[in-house]
């Protein structure tokens, strides 16, 4: 198969998943995953979508953030994959949970009441909303309330930071670079993170 031809099948599958894996490209066409990141690349630099650590995603995903009821069907699937790995890995009766504003941690949010004795501090209120009726203890940071998206950011919510020590946090990304590089669609999101990994 031809460089060209690889490249437009790939293209194809981004157009169709919305994101594409390094390693199952490398299967999938029978090269070595160097000869895939080198596509990717050439494939960004021509604009046609955006590197991220372990593969691509559709770049118009990643240029726009789109409303919370968009985002929560986009890539379902994998979402509830990633929410149940995270439960099944991560999460131990008798902690306390920090849950970031964010679809695929929404995900994560529905499968905790199966946990006993389980904390959750989080600026989503859909999260929150998700919770109400469980056993999970559930404290929300207070704030401005994003239009079409849900989370809670700014001053108020990033000093109630500081009344909390958390276990353990799922924080959401608009995506993550080869570098580890976590990104978000707007500024005060960056320094309500910042704090929160503080």
């Amino acid at each position: 198969m031809l460089t060209v031809e690889r490249m437009s099948e790939i293209y194809g599958l981004l157009q169709q998943n919305g994101v594409v894996r390094v390693d199952e490209l490398a299967v999938r066409f029978q090269v070595s995953e160097m000869t895939i990141r080198r596509d990717l690349e050439k494939m960004e630099r021509e604009g046609k979508l955006t590197r991220c650590h372990g593969g691509a995603v559709q770049k118009q995903e990643i240029a726009r953030d789109q409303g919370v009821d968009k985002r929560a069907s986009y890539n379902l699937g994998a979402k509830v994959k990633i929410a149940k790995y995270c439960f099944e890995q991560y999460v131990h009766e008798n902690t306390v949970v920090y849950l970031d504003a964010g679809t695929t941690v929404l995900e994560l949010a529905k499968l905790l009441p199966a946990m006993g004795g389980l904390t959750v501090v989080t600026n989503d209120v859909m999260i929150a909303s998700a919770l109400f009726n469980s056993n999970v203890d559930v404290f929300m940071l207070g704030g401005n309330v994003q239009r079409f998206q849900g989370g809670i950011h700014g001053h108020t919510a990033e000093s109630q930071l500081e009344n909390y020590r958390v276990d353990m946090a799922f924080v959401s990304s608009l995506c993550v670079d080869d570098a580890f590089d976590v990104f978000t669609a707007t500024e005060n999101r960056v320094y309500f993170r910042r704090k929160l990994l503080a």
